[in-house]
């Protein structure tokens, strides 16, 4: 009896104690997934193991939504190859195999770009969602959701992709979901077209949502006009521009093209000598008619670091065979999976390959039978910031134009995970949605600040897409642009038949002097927003110098009519211009030399700054290669051929020399008051500041002795070795700059470390996070198209998948992939085959 009751007990225990740890394992705490369903060998984490050549499924399916049979070709690194019969299957596909491959990434970014983190994260997100809302992303892809849906090109391509991504989900269980969605513990939604225009808006927010308003508000302010214009001057006078005026038409400024409503009340002499045909730079006119807000010093509101790329086209005069090259490369934030996804869509023979974003039907940078096109940045502002002066503490009431004018009140519902709803007030203006405010706030920044982006207007990118994929000569070409807005880019155009092109497109404001580059004061602002003529945007066609290049560079010379502003680059288009002019004829070889060229240009201009403080090079190595560091310094001025390789022991002391010059330089007449101020341009304070002999800022205006420039460049030299010598990692910049791919969640586990040369001012742009997020080559002939391209990723999104990041290594070494254009008649390399029926 005894023994019996011991055995019940112990049998009551162990129940007990399996059924806690059951409930345990299933269950949610601290946001963590339940255990015991993540760790299930039959539907958990094994489940994401792949195949190595293929994914675990059938060679053929049936999908009921297809109209017509379709096959998909996959290559050696499983990129699909869709081959449909009509448009609607075309894109119904890629939408499915971006699923298939791409689902968590497409889910996550959509989430991110309308708030909605929190749902999955919980608070800890909380402040991020209320950015993304008062960006006004969402926003801004609800009201382009009418103009897209009533044209019939985007309309049946967007939904025809929709439904393909809802045919794949709709097949999942918890087994198949991906990893990402069990590590979190949530599932899938269904897509939406909505949710595809929250993928474009949300590459124009990454693309355009940068302003240096406040930064270049607090320069002026702390310099005065004259001195802030000779640190951030409008127009580069050393640099390459995308279009001068001695090879583009004269710019045609017609006020009958314009709303002559415009407040300045211009005239066509405002732009030309009187009674001559001769054009007059824009900066003699206008001046003053723009006044910035005068507000106290204060950091910037821009989080977003603002982001580059190359591309440029050569001409049959400037290739060895009289072909045509297209070479294109956008600089972004690497990750994993990677922004892009490869495919080919092959549509009763007409045939368009390249890079498309996971979410977006189509193809962003490619090619087809007859052109090649790339984009860069354009690096143009079209963000604005307004400070808005409320009546009173209500904020019921704020002065327009002299007026008090009631504010509108929204009210945005945040949902979050274990916590009840969050409810945001957003207070709205005439001219925009006011960011900042009471209740949220960035340290220095002033309060009640409102925005206006280019990009929340409603738009129809989609429909350019759509025509630019089956663009057959320039003309297509630029008519498939007008309809494009935002983000600005610059497009590259490149034909068979021999024609190469670029321009720069995007919806611009017609401003006044000045007006979009500092904070405005609302009360005195415009609201009037007339939009320079789509001719008018800077373009160049077939130029005589046989090629066309961008690098995020400034587009126009100082004979351009029209102000703006923006963050511009030039080492890289120096470079670019530099090597296109250096030889009179290039192959593709070079080309791919070229696109993945690590030299450091601007440690020559550092370089020539030393020459010119110790006059010459005897006095300069005296002066410079100090007691223990003699040999190396010598290497280091004489023998480097200043290419950023990933091993090389220079390019990290170059890095550091530079910043402790430029602190020396500019902290006390910039940093006043703890105010941030964005230093001038690395070729800015290299080729103009420090090359003038009567530069007034190289002495420290706290001390009361006057300091030259050779002082600064040994003291610097002298901060910098300092640091140099600390840091077990500079003599290997490879190790120093410390590249990862990084998983768009921050898994560690699913990142990867890279070892690559470059740096972010070489034409290879690579930081510690961004770099070339896709390379692309195509040379056109008259009877063939080769391409080539890579990526830093792979096409699965999957961790468990041989094809997540098998592409890197490739990258990592400059090399190539051919990018496959197949038919159903040369598919014999395909890796393998799936075909598709009604």
């Amino acid at each position: 009896m005894r023994l019996l009751t011991r055995q019940k007990y112990i049998f009551f225990v162990t129940f007990s104690l399996l059924m806690a740890l059951l409930i345990f394992l299933n269950s949610n705490f601290f946001n963590l997934p339940p255990l015991g369903t993540l760790l299930d060998p039959f539907h958990g984490l094994l489940q994401q193991a792949e195949d190595t050549h293929h994914p675990s499924t059938s060679p053929h399916l049936q999908l009921p939504q297809l109209q017509d049979s379709a096959t998909v070709l996959f290559d050696a690194q499983r990129h699909p190859h869709i081959l449909a019969q009509n448009d609607h299957d075309a894109y119904f596909l890629q939408g499915y195999l971006s699923a298939r491959d791409r689902l968590w990434q497409m889910d996550i970014q959509t989430r991110a770009a309308a708030g909605r983190i929190s749902e999955i994260l919980g608070p800890s997100t909380l402040e991020f969602d209320r950015k993304q809302r008062r960006k006004g992303i969402a926003n801004a892809a609800r009201k382009s959701l009418p103009l897209v849906m009533a044209d019939s090109n985007s309309a049946s391509m967007l939904q025809a992709y929709t439904d393909g991504v809802n045919a794949f989900i709709s097949s999942l269980s918890y087994k198949d979901y991906p990893v990402e969605f069990k590590l979190l513990n949530y599932h899938p939604e269904n897509w939406s077209v909505y949710k595809s225009l929250l993928m474009l808006k949300y590459m124009a927010d990454d693309l355009s949502g940068y302003s240096n308003d406040l930064p270049n508000t607090n320069a002026r302010k702390t310099l005065g006009i004259d001195r802030y214009r000779q640190l951030y001057p409008d127009f580069p006078i050393y640099s390459p521009v995308i279009v001068s005026n001695e090879n583009a038409h004269y710019w045609h400024f017609n006020l009958k093209d314009i709303d002559l409503h415009f407040p300045i009340q211009m005239t066509p002499t405002d732009f030309h000598n009187e009674g001559s045909d001769e054009l007059v730079p824009y900066n003699y006119q206008l001046k003053n008619q723009f006044s910035p807000l005068s507000i106290s010093a204060a950091s910037t509101p821009n989080p977003e670091a603002p982001n580059g790329s190359n591309n440029w086209a050569v001409g049959p005069s400037k290739t060895t065979d009289s072909s045509v090259i297209l070479c294109g490369d956008p600089h972004l934030h690497l990750s994993l999976p990677s922004l892009w996804y490869e495919v080919q869509l092959n549509i009763k023979g007409a045939s368009f390959t390249g890079a498309s974003l996971p979410g977006l039907p189509g193809i962003i940078i490619g090619f087809n039978d007859s052109i090649a096109w790339s984009l860069t940045n354009s690096e143009r502002d079209v963000r604005d910031w307004y400070h808005i002066e409320f009546k009173d503490a209500t904020q019921g009431e704020y002065k327009l134009q002299g007026k008090w004018t009631k504010t509108q009140f929204a009210f945005d519902t945040i949902s979050i995970k274990g916590k009840p709803i969050y409810i945001d007030t957003i207070l709205q203006t005439a001219f925009g949605r006011v960011f900042y405010d009471r209740s949220f706030r960035e340290e220095g920044v002033p309060n009640n600040m409102a925005i206006r982006w280019m990009g929340e207007q409603a738009s129809n990118e989609v429909g350019a897409l759509y025509l630019l994929n089956r663009a057959q000569d320039y003309a297509d070409f630029q008519e498939a642009l007008q309809q494009y807005q935002c983000p600005a880019q610059n497009f590259l155009f490149a034909a068979r038949r021999g024609d190469i092109g670029i321009q720069q497109q995007g919806k611009f404001q017609l401003l006044k002097q000045d007006e979009g580059e500092f904070i405005q004061e609302a009360d005195t602002s415009s609201l009037v927003q007339i939009y320079i003529p789509f001719n008018e945007n800077p373009h160049l066609f077939n130029p005589a110098c046989g090629y066309v290049m961008s690098a995020n560079q400034q587009p126009t010379d100082i004979f351009y009519p029209y102000f703006y502003s923006g963050d511009f680059h030039n080492y890289r288009a120096l470079r670019i211009d530099e090597v296109l002019k250096s030889k009179a004829r290039f192959n593709l070889a070079e080309m791919m030399q070229l696109q993945n060229d690590a030299y450091n240009l601007w440690f020559g201009d550092l370089k020539n700054v030393c020459r010119k403080a110790f006059h010459n090079e005897d006095v300069f190595k005296h002066q410079l290669l100090r007691k223990g560091h003699e040999a190396f310094l010598g290497k280091f001025f004489n023998t480097w051929n200043q290419q950023n390789t990933l091993d090389n022991p220079y390019t990290a002391l170059a890095k550091l020399w530079y910043e402790a010059l430029v602190k020396s330089v500019y902290d006390d007449e910039l940093k006043k008051d703890q105010q941030i101020i964005d230093y001038p341009k690395k070729d800015v304070v290299l080729r103009l500041n420090l090359l003038d002999s009567n530069f007034a800022l190289i002495d420290n205006i706290n001390t009361k002795k006057k300091e030259n420039l050779r002082e600064l460049l040994i003291s610097s030299l002298d901060i910098a070795l300092e640091k140099y010598d600390a840091n077990a990692n500079a003599k290997n910049w490879s190790s120093y700059r410390q590249t990862k791919i990084a998983h768009i969640a921050k898994l560690d586990a699913f990142g990867i470390n890279i070892q690559a040369a470059g740096e972010l001012n070489s034409v290879n742009a690579l930081g510690a996070d961004f770099g070339a997020s896709w390379r692309m080559i195509v040379k056109l002939s008259k009877n063939t198209i080769e391409a080539y391209g890579t990526y830093p990723g792979g096409a699965s999104g999957n961790p468990g998948s041989a094809y997540y990041c098998n592409q890197v290594k490739e990258w990592e070494q400059g090399k190539y992939h051919a990018l496959q254009h197949w038919n159903l008649h040369n598919r014999k390399d395909a890796l393998f085959i799936q075909t598709f029926s009604k």
